[in-house]
């Protein structure tokens, strides 16, 4: 944690470059603090309590999951659930990824491992951590399928809808925010999935959290 912002954020414009064990929630930390010490004392709190198994990546990884509970991760029930989400608020852009053959998995795996970072602008990467902290971890779901929608947006409107995957791809390996996304603009449709969907994804949320934590006593008491 004890870099400089500067090392975290490039203000010469270039974009951040991902590297496998690089613990991009912890760097957007440390940019809305600006304090590593502060990011330390967050971080050290935040690691206690249950959303740090969905929006902190890095400490999703370090669980120990039994075999028979890999379709519980994190990771995979967002996923889940920003599919189921996806297909009934935005049923053009869910066909759309149908016909690429595209699981939203892979990149969701990328928003939330990068917690956003290349995604989206720096100011709506603040604001999700924002949201998901004040408003429920559930909005990392609504602001995913929001993403995910914009993005299916862009390539049907510029691209031939039945192309293969090589534009979503080279889009990926470019490092480029989602052009024209604006959370604050998504706020009312996610506010609205919100109230449709907020049972459903926090009772699938709460049962990964439960098996972790029964696995985890059990381990405890042997």
């Amino acid at each position: 944690l004890y870099i400089s912002v500067h090392e975290c954020m490039d203000l010469s414009g270039k974009p951040f470059r991902k590297s496998s064990n690089y613990d991009w929630f912890a760097s957007v930390c440390l940019i809305i603090f600006q304090n590593s010490d502060m990011t330390f004392m967050f971080l050290s709190k935040f690691a206690k309590r249950p959303e740090a198994f969905y929006l902190w990546y890095e400490k999703s990884r370090t669980l120990a999951y039994p075999e028979s509970s890999q379709l519980y991760h994190p990771v995979l029930v967002i996923s889940e659930l920003v599919e189921y989400i996806l297909r009934f608020e935005y049923e053009e852009s869910f066909q759309f990824f149908q016909m690429q053959g595209l699981s939203p998995l892979p990149l969701v795996i990328g928003m939330i491992s990068q917690f956003f970072l290349n995604w989206l602008n720096l100011d709506d990467v603040c604001n999700v951590l924002m949201l998901t902290i004040f408003k429920g971890v559930d909005w990392i779901v609504y602001v995913c399928v929001c993403c995910l929608h914009h993005l299916a947006h862009l390539a049907i409107k510029e691209t031939d809808p039945c192309c293969d995957l090589r534009q979503l791809s080279q889009w990926k390996r470019n490092f480029q925010a989602l052009k024209g996304f604006n959370l604050n603009a998504c706020i009312g449709k996610m506010q609205e999935m919100e109230n449709m969907y907020r049972p459903m994804c926090l009772q699938r949320m709460a049962l990964v959290h439960g098996s972790h934590s029964s696995s985890t006593g059990s381990k405890n008491r042997r």
